[in-house]
């Protein structure tokens, strides 16, 4: 595995140093397969290329937000990283949300609902599990 991390590198830095992209490298690969793509139909699989690569991102920040949203659980110390990430997420499904109301494609549905509400209640429940550290951080301080 550390071999093909390698050599992707290399190549990558090669590719880099001769001002090609990825993307063109790919569409030159493919058109020496045979497949011929016109000038829209690059620009769609940049598209998608690009779209798939913020649904990993995103992919990313969710399980991130899981795996420090276990480690603030169990040391109250460690919720800044938890709360970081599940602010990016809120302030992205925000973000997309005010995004097709400016579109005027926005619909209200319950999954809509769902992907800001449980962002929403990570940021709430990451805020409270601070405020409590550091109200235990202050003797004397009674609420």
């Amino acid at each position: 595995m550390l071999g093909l991390l390698l050599m992707w590198s290399v190549k990558a830095q090669a590719n880099a140093e001769s001002k090609i992209s990825q993307a063109s490298l790919l569409i030159q690969k493919l058109g020496e397969q045979g497949i011929v793509l016109s000038e829209s139909e690059s620009a769609s699989l940049m598209l998608t290329i690009i779209i798939m690569a913020i649904a990993v991102l995103l992919s990313v920040a969710v399980l991130l937000t899981g795996v420090f949203g276990i480690r603030a659980a169990n040391d109250p110390e460690k919720v800044t990283p938890y709360l970081v990430t599940s602010g990016i997420l809120l302030a992205y499904r925000i973000f997309d949300i005010l995004a097709t109301i400016l579109n005027q494609t926005f619909t209200l549905t319950f999954w809509t609902l769902i992907g800001v509400g449980i962002p929403a209640l990570a940021v709430w429940l990451g805020v409270s599990i601070k405020q409590q550290r550091d109200q235990a951080r202050m003797p004397g301080v009674q609420r």
